[in-house]
């Protein structure tokens, strides 16, 4: 059983594009054997399958690569929240958290302390 890295942290950005490299680069670097390209096919294909949707102020990216030496969640208080449409619950939700879920599929994982008071936290 793998112990997984959790970590906390803030993020403030300006528009979408700069959301979206910046979690990009947060990615890379806990999975630098990962290109940014591998990346953002993982983001859009995992959208593609599946609701992220954790909660009506969280959603969850997925990462998932045999690349991955050490598996990581980041989780992310994000400043400002953004609008996210869930095609499931046919509404939108304004978006304040991001978990970032960065794991090895060949692992097997360690119980996420933290995932539970993150999402269940108030701002």
């Amino acid at each position: 059983m793998k112990k997984v890295n959790e970590i906390e942290s803030c993020l403030t950005y300006t528009n979408l594009h700069d959301l979206k490299e910046t979690v990009i680069n947060l990615i890379q670097s806990v999975a630098p054997d990962v290109p940014e390209e591998d990346i953002q096919i993982e983001i859009d294909n995992r959208n593609k399958q599946g609701e992220g949707l954790m909660s009506q102020d969280s959603l969850s990216l997925h990462i998932q690569d045999r690349r991955i030496n050490h598996d990581t969640v980041i989780y992310l208080k994000v400043s400002p929240s953004f609008d996210y449409y869930s095609r499931f619950f046919k509404q939108k939700f304004e978006i304040s958290k991001l978990v970032l879920i960065i794991v090895n599929p060949n692992h097997q994982l360690d119980r996420l302390t933290k995932l539970t008071s993150f999402i269940t936290e108030e701002g």
